[in-house]
């Protein structure tokens, strides 16, 4: 994953026609992100949050502070920085075990499942997986919302 800083953007910048465009979109912070919040909560009763749930540093969340992607792609060249919030909704599954088995398998529902030992533990941090999830069931499926940002900016 690409952490935004100006070392990582010179390289574009210097690709880029004079007046060119970059756009580029990151996650919001965690707590605009209902579809990690709603099972994380649930997870978190039996382990600690990863790392790389912070907004500092590597991680999915690295690029979700406003004023640090502003100042590093100030310092890489780039002017007329806007970042724009999106929020979307997410399906997770057709059905919650879809959604469960989805969460489980990447991202931070997997690293935080991975430091809860298998057998027992693991069975009741699902099961509140489960439940916290079927309160966002419908016809169509599990969904939750989530936030993003769209951010551009010119050189």
């Amino acid at each position: 994953m690409l952490q935004i800083s100006s070392s990582t953007i010179a390289p574009t910048t210097d690709a880029m026609k004079p007046a060119g465009r970059m756009c580029i979109v990151t996650w919001r912070p965690l707590d605009a992100n209902e579809w990690l919040v709603v099972p994380g909560v649930a997870l978190l009763r039996h382990a600690e949050l990863p790392a790389s749930a912070t907004a500092t540093g590597p991680g999915m969340f690295g690029q979700s502070d406003p004023s640090a992607v502003t100042a590093a792609l100030s310092a890489a060249g780039l002017s007329s920085i806007e970042l724009n919030a999106i929020d979307v909704t997410f399906r997770l599954g057709a059905t919650v075990d879809d959604a469960v088995d989805y969460l489980a398998e990447g991202g931070p529902g997997r690293e935080i499942l991975e430091t809860i030992p298998a057998g027992t533990a693991r069975d009741a941090a699902i099961a509140d997986v489960r439940e916290a999830l079927s309160d966002h069931v419908d016809d169509a499926g599990v969904h939750l919302g989530g936030g993003i940002w769209i951010i551009s900016a010119r050189r």
